[in-house]
């Protein structure tokens, strides 16, 4: 490993670090664990509330133009779709119109609400230029809790509107992405899960 590429180790692992203990204290914090395919909403360190997701077919890492889900910690810089419907599709984080089955050619729509992720580690700092959202999508696709997505986090319609209203409260909630199998060399599992 290069110097340079051993600093940058160190500070993302100091990053983790300090991040880990500042979400015990925040009012929502999101886990996303891609093994089990869950999202786990925290309250000031507690767990109160998962769903089922389903993150990129193809795997996770933070190559830009990859289409995996990037791994790491994040904050939500930006939310689409307040009052939406749950069936409200968008184009560009813009409403483009109701789903309708037999209207919809889009296999992976985003649908209902959309929380646009910014990495805050140097490894995945390239994250909100990849357009990585945790966003919902047809709730047919969340049936066999596989991956399916082309890198972004997805939930039911329904679970994502109940999620967005769940950290309308906090202005920036953190979001820490783990991968217990695949995990960053820096990154142990500190939450148990």
């Amino acid at each position: 490993m290069s110097a340079v590429g051993f600093l940058r180790y160190l500070i993302d692992a100091f990053l983790h670090i300090v991040y880990s203990v500042v979400v015990l204290f925040s009012r929502r914090f999101i886990l996303v664990d891609v093994r089990s395919q869950k999202l786990y909403l925290y309250a000031f360190g507690w767990c109160i509330q998962s769903y089922d997701v389903s993150t990129s077919r193809n795997g996770v890492g933070e190559a830009a133009d990859s289409f995996k889900t990037p791994r790491g910690w994040f904050s939500v810089v930006d939310r689409f779709g307040d009052g939406s419907p749950a069936n409200m599709t968008y184009r560009g984080r813009k409403p483009a119109g109701l789903l309708e089955d037999d209207r919809i050619l889009d296999n992976d729509p985003i649908l209902a609400r959309i929380l646009w992720l910014s990495g805050r580690q140097l490894s995945n700092a390239n994250t909100y230029g990849r357009y990585i959202y945790i966003h919902g999508t047809r709730q047919e696709r969340m049936v066999s809790r596989r991956p399916l997505s082309l890198g972004c986090v997805n939930l039911g319609p329904v679970d994502m509107i109940e999620l967005y209203l769940n950290v309308a409260c906090t202005r920036r909630p953190w979001v820490l992405i783990v991968d217990s199998l695949d995990a960053l060399p820096w990154q142990p599992y500190f939450f148990n899960l």
